[in-house]
């Protein structure tokens, strides 16, 4: 017998959740829906420097340490979103943690489906760590990317293996 709390959750679920993609025109008519806001919160401009820039036509943010003038360690951070969904305010949570540990995060905002794809997305992402190498040492640089940005973050690693001069000490 299910407790209230199951009840009460699954309750919850069924009105909180997405909306379910039935069919192939519920999808499409999702897909193309306005995006969400994808710049960074104003509590995290108030706890970190930011700066923007664009490069390819797309948005990539930099979030440094108040505390600290030009951090040691970089990380390219990937966000997640099955390329359909802008950058979520939790990503950017973690955007904060990493710069309180002390890190130069850089976030490149890649172009979302239906109207772009991965052939502008890696491209994209690959020329935003070249800039980021231009002041960063690559030993001291971390790839980390969550969901599609995770295969993002893979996929340009496994290009880079073969360059020990770009190669980040890392990726998660």
């Amino acid at each position: 017998m299910s407790s209230l709390t199951t009840h009460l959750a699954a309750l919850a679920l069924r009105v909180l959740r997405k909306p379910t993609l039935e069919s192939v025109e519920d999808t499409r008519e999702w897909l193309r829906e306005p995006k969400e806001h994808a710049d960074p919160p104003h509590w995290l401009a108030a706890r970190h420097w930011i700066t923007r820039r664009e490069v390819g036509g797309f948005r990539v943010y930099t979030v440094r340490p108040r505390a600290v003038t030009e951090p040691g360690r970089a990380v390219l951070y990937l966000h997640g979103g099955t390329y359909v969904s802008e950058i979520a305010a939790w990503h950017w949570v973690l955007v904060s943690r990493m710069a309180d540990a002390g890190c130069r995060v850089e976030v490149p905002i890649y172009g979302l489906a239906p109207d772009h794809t991965y052939r502008e997305a890696f491209p994209f992402v690959t020329a935003v760590y070249r800039e980021l190498l231009e002041d960063a040492s690559p030993s001291r640089t971390l790839i980390a990317g969550d969901s599609a940005g995770g295969g993002l973050a893979l996929a340009l690693t496994q290009t880079l293996a073969g360059r020990s001069s770009r190669r980040p000490r890392g990726w998660c």
